[in-house]
């Protein structure tokens, strides 16, 4: 059960989290938060800047972890 709650999604509480932020590192979201929270690789074309929900550190990247 404590396993679970420390890879659930901490936005959702639905998904595993699976979404590495970087540079924090920080694994707090599920795949559709992320997407929905519009966390992807920043480029010059970029509409805004995302925050991790932890930190606040912006998120630069992201990375699909596999369990």
């Amino acid at each position: 059960e404590a396993l679970r709650l420390d890879s659930e999604c901490k936005i959702c509480f639905g998904q595993v989290a699976d979404t590495l932020l970087l540079p924090c590192s920080h694994l707090v979201l599920c795949g559709w938060c992320a997407n929905q929270m519009g966390v992807s690789k920043v480029t010059e074309f970029s509409p805004r800047m995302v925050q991790c929900p932890v930190c606040r550190t912006e998120v630069l990247d992201r990375i699909k972890v596999f369990r």
